[in-house]
């Protein structure tokens, strides 16, 4: 509190044109501030800066020197303004240049949380119910293969041809496949069928 009121009181005791020529950039202000802060103070100070061509050069002499970036200083140093609005635009263009070559915090903070989740897809650890799947479908593999190898093969007639390629071909010289049979057609053929895979022979009623 008692630092705040000297630094005001001594504020107060100055004049208008002491604060224009003591005053100097501060910490973190933008260089373009800085010169609007100036110019306020020129014309309070009675400095018309704006109308003389000599006070001009004396006050865009008082920016450049009380300047805080030290290569900013020596570029302006090099140039010759012939008004004050040419050095505003100048300013004014370097902060936009500025702001466009720092990247958003935001843009980077999504592309840190997208590199993020690629390093724990990698390191995700596979799901086990996809190998309990797998062991179930060669579990039931297993099984079937089994299934199949108790099971007895085709019997063969005495024609040498098996009875289920019989069936299937339908005896090669039957002209009545497509015809609906009886029911004493039916037990008819059933009964030769027996025959052929060595049934006893039992005569038809």
């Amino acid at each position: 509190m008692s630092k705040l009121f000297k630094r005001e009181y001594c504020k107060s005791k100055l004049s208008e044109a002491e604060r224009y020529y003591t005053m100097t950039q501060r910490k973190g202000e933008k260089a373009l501030a800085f010169l609007y802060r100036l110019n306020l103070a020129a014309e309070r100070a009675g400095v018309y800066f704006r109308k003389s061509s000599k006070k001009r050069e004396q006050h865009l002499r008082q920016f450049v020197r009380n300047l805080s970036d030290e290569s900013l200083k020596e570029t302006l140093q090099s140039h010759r303004f012939k008004k004050v609005v040419d050095l505003e635009y100048i300013l004014k263009q370097r902060e936009e240049l500025r702001q466009e070559d720092r990247p958003p915090a935001r843009v980077q903070q999504t592309r840190d949380f997208r590199a993020d989740n690629v390093v724990r897809d990698r390191l995700k650890p596979k799901r086990r119910d996809r190998a309990f799947v797998d062991q179930g479908d060669a579990e039931l593999d297993s099984e079937e293969h089994e299934m199949s190898e108790d099971l007895p093969e085709p019997r063969t007639g005495t024609s040498g041809s098996s009875f289920a390629q019989e069936d299937l071909d339908g005896g090669g010289s039957n002209p009545r496949a497509d015809v609906l049979l009886t029911k004493d057609e039916l037990i008819h053929e059933v009964f030769r069928v027996m025959e052929r895979v060595g049934w006893p022979q039992r005569a038809p009623p």
